[in-house]
C-alpha cells in the first residue's frame, strides 16, 4: 500500500472515532390531538380507553375553611391540556367544581370541553364519590384513569384525606375523603377490569387551609404536605402519584399567571416544555423528572414536584412531539445510492471482498441519520473514487468500521475507540518516518 493510501486510511480511522448526532424530535412542537391519539395508542396509552376526573375547589361552604384562588382554573386548564395533547377524549372528562373560572380563557376552555362532551358536577362529597365509582367504567385495559385533586388536604389517623366543598372543619374525619378510598376504588374488580393504570395528581398542600377563630388563634394549623400524606395511597404497580410539593413544602398559587404553580408546571410540560426522547413520545417519567428539575416559585418559596412512580407507569405515554422526517427521507435516498455503488464495485471480488460488502450492506441498512457518519463518509468516497479506494475502504472496515457499525456489534454503548486511535497514530508515525528518510 503506498503512502497516500496509508495516509487516507489513518484519516479514516481517526474520523471513525468522532461522535455522531442522534436524531431528535422538534423540541416543544407537540403533535395536534387528532394525530397524537393514534401515536399514544400505539405506545400503550389509548385515549379512547382513558378517562379523567378533575377536581377544583375554590369555594368551601364552611367559613372556617379558607377558599382557594385558582383551583377551579387549574382543574379546567389541566383537563384542557390533557385533551389538547391527545391523552383524553372530552367525552370521557368529568369536572368537579366549586366556584367559577376567573380567567376569560379558562371560561372559554370550559365551554369548549362541555360542547365536546365533558360533564361538570358539583364538588360535594357525595357527587365526587359517585363519579369516582362511575368514571372508571369509561376506561379500558389499554387506557389510563387520570385524577386531579385541587383542594385542601389534611391528615387523620396518620393517613391523608382531602376536603370537598361541603366538608366541615369540626368533622373532617367524616366529611372529608380519605385518600385510601381512591386506592380501594382502583383495586375493586370492576375498576381493575377497566383502566390499566391510574395517574393521580395532587395539589392539596396549601400553606394554610383553615381560617382563624374569633380570638385570632388558628382553629387548626395547616401544615405543608407531609410524607405520610403523600404516601397515603401506598404503592402499586398500576398507580402513579405526582404531588405539587415535596414533603415539608407548601403549595402556592401564582397571582400573576392566575394559576397554581403545580398546575402551571404540568400544563407547560404537556404543551411542549418537557423534553421527550428521540422517539418524540413524552412519557410520565420524563414529565415527572422535568417537573422536579424545574421547581416553581421565588427563592425561599420554592416548591418542587414529588413523584411516586411504579415500574408499570413510568412509560405512560402522555403527549407526542413532531418529528422532522426530512432528514430521514434524505438519508434513505442516500443509502440506496451508496448501496448501489457498493454493489457495483463488489461485483468483482478481486476489487472488494463479498463478505465485506455483505457486512457493510447490513450495517448501512440498519443505520439511522447521524448514527453512522463515518461509514457514510467512507462509502461516499468509495462512490467517488471507485476501485482505487476499495483497498483503503476494506482496510478501514476491517480495522475500525466492523467493530463500530456491524449489525452484529453490541448496541449497549459506544465502542472503546482507544485502540483505533492508537492504530492511526502508529500508522501516521510510520508514514512520517518514511517521508523523512526519503531524499
Amino acid at each position: 500500500m503506498n503512502i497516500l493510501r496509508r495516509t487516507a486510511l489513518a484519516c479514516a480511522l481517526i474520523a471513525s472515532t468522532l461522535p455522531t448526532l442522534a436524531p431528535i424530535a422538534l423540541a416543544g412542537e407537540r403533535v395536534p390531538a387528532a394525530e397524537a391519539r393514534a401515536l399514544l395508542a400505539t405506545n400503550g396509552n389509548d385515549p379512547a380507553q382513558s378517562a379523567g376526573l378533575f377536581v377544583g375547589i375554590n369555594d368551601f361552604d364552611d367559613p372556617a375553611v379558607l377558599d382557594n384562588a385558582w383551583a377551579v382554573d387549574d382543574a379546567i386548564d389541566l383537563a384542557a391540556a390533557f385533551h389538547e395533547c391527545g391523552a383524553l377524549d372530552a367525552a370521557n372528562i368529568r369536572l368537579v367544581l366549586a366556584g367559577e373560572p376567573k380567567k376569560p380563557e379558562t371560561a372559554e376552555r370550559l365551554e369548549s370541553l362541555k360542547e365536546a362532551g365533558a360533564l361538570v358536577s358539583p364538588a360535594t362529597l357525595g357527587a365526587f364519590v359517585d363519579l369516582l365509582d362511575e368514571t372508571p367504567a369509561h376506561t379500558g385495559p389499554g387506557g389510563t384513569m387520570i385524577v386531579f385533586l385541587g383542594t385542601h388536604g389534611f391528615e387523620t389517623a396518620r393517613a391523608g384525606a382531602v376536603m370537598l366543598a361541603d366538608s366541615r372543619q369540626a368533622y373532617l374525619p367524616v366529611t372529608g375523603l380519605p385518600l385510601h378510598t381512591i386506592r380501594e376504588v382502583m383495586k375493586t374488580d370492576e375498576a381493575h377490569e377497566h383502566a390499566a393504570r391510574w395517574l393521580l395528581l395532587l395539589d392539596t398542600g396549601r400553606e394554610r387551609a383553615l381560617a382563624e377563630s374569633s380570638d385570632d388563634k388558628p382553629v387548626k394549623a395547616a401544615n405543608p404536605m407531609s410524607k405520610v400524606f403523600a404516601e397515603s395511597l401506598g404503592r402499586d404497580r398500576h398507580l402513579a402519584v405526582l404531588t405539587a410539593t415535596a414533603p415539608g413544602q407548601a403549595s402556592r398559587e401564582d397571582a400573576q399567571r392566575q394559576q397554581g404553580l403545580f398546575a402551571a408546571t404540568i400544563i407547560d410540560g404537556l404543551r411542549g416544555a418537557a423534553p421527550t426522547g428521540s422517539d418524540g413520545i413524552l412519557q410520565l417519567t420524563e414529565l415527572a423528572d422535568w417537573a422536579k428539575e424545574n421547581p416553581s416559585g421565588e427563592a425561599d418559596e420554592t416548591q418542587t414536584a414529588y413523584a411516586i412512580l411504579s415500574s408499570g407507569t413510568r412509560d405512560l405515554a402522555l403527549a407526542a412531539e413532531k418529528i422532522d422526517n426530512t432528514a430521514l427521507e434524505a438519508f434513505e435516498s442516500e443509502k440506496k445510492v451508496l448501496l448501489k455503488a457498493l454493489d457495483d464495485i463488489a461485483a468483482d471480488p478481486r476489487i472488494l471482498d463479498g463478505a465485506v460488502r455483505d457486512e457493510v450492506h447490513a450495517a448501512l441498512e440498519a443505520a439511522s441519520p447521524g448514527s453512522a457518519d463515518a461509514l457514510v463518509a467512507n462509502l461516499q468516497r468509495l462512490q467517488r473514487e471507485g476501485a482505487t479506494y476499495a483497498d483503503v475502504f476494506a482496510a478501514w472496515w476491517n480495522n475500525a468500521g466492523r467493530d463500530k457499525f456491524a449489525a452484529s456489534a453490541s448496541s449497549t454503548g459506544e465502542p472503546d475507540c482507544t485502540t483505533t486511535i492508537e492504530q492511526a497514530r502508529e500508522l501516521l508515525d510510520t508514514i512520517k518516518e518514511e517521508l523523512n528518510s526519503q531524499p
